[in-house]
């Protein structure tokens, strides 16, 4: 399996705190353009293959006790 070749990535999903003020920052600060909202999600489009297919940024709200077990967890040493 050490000779499967990466072509590269077609979709990083992140689980954020504020759905609304990740959605602003995609938007406004790094210059994404939102594809498409769902209450939970917003998928932005990164570029293009040359599949047709898009590259995508996914961002999935998370309630707030999920994601602080979440941090806790990560933030001990070792953890994973």
């Amino acid at each position: 399996m050490d000779n499967i070749p990466v072509l590269g990535i077609e979709e990083i999903a992140f689980e954020v705190k504020d759905l609304e003020r990740s959605v602003a920052f995609y938007q406004n600060v790094i210059g994404l353009s939102l594809r498409s909202r769902g209450p939970q999600q917003a998928w932005f489009r990164v570029g293009q293959l040359r599949s047709r297919c898009s590259r995508r940024i996914v961002l999935a709200a998370v309630s707030t006790s999920r994601f602080s077990s979440h941090t806790r967890r990560q933030s001990r040493p070792g953890a994973r």
